[in-house]
């Protein structure tokens, strides 16, 4: 598969995965858990799609696994544990910050970091 597919996938995936956070928000806030399996289900699918997408993408541009690339590892394991913390806080407004913040840090080390950082 070509570098395009995977990219197509991995945005496809991390419009998954905000759409799937900001529902357990909403719905957490509003107390009613009926649809937390599907959005759950729905999370863990993006974080799949994800993983398997940017790994197909370091594998075809032949990247060496820097620092840039290790940060936004680290930033995609943080939105894996952002699920249980949306049912378990009690303020859960400022994750509507957070969220849109992560993904922009992730697009700037992608995009910039990965031709200053080796």
């Amino acid at each position: 598969m070509s570098a395009e597919f995977y990219t197509v996938v991995h945005f496809i995936g991390i419009a998954l995965l905000v759409v799937s956070l900001g529902g357990m928000i909403q719905f957490s806030i509003v107390n009613n858990n009926s649809p937390k399996t599907h959005l759950m289900l729905m999370h863990g699918v993006a974080l799949l799609l994800i993983a398997v997408s940017g790994f197909g993408l370091i594998a075809k541009l032949n990247l060496n696994f820097s620092i840039w690339l290790i940060l936004k590892i680290f930033i995609w394991i943080i939105f894996g544990g952002l699920a249980t913390l949306i049912f378990k806080l009690n303020q859960k407004l400022f994750l509507y910050l957070i969220i849109p913040l992560l993904v922009g840090v992730a697009a700037y080390f992608a995009q910039n970091l990965q031709n200053i950082i080796p």
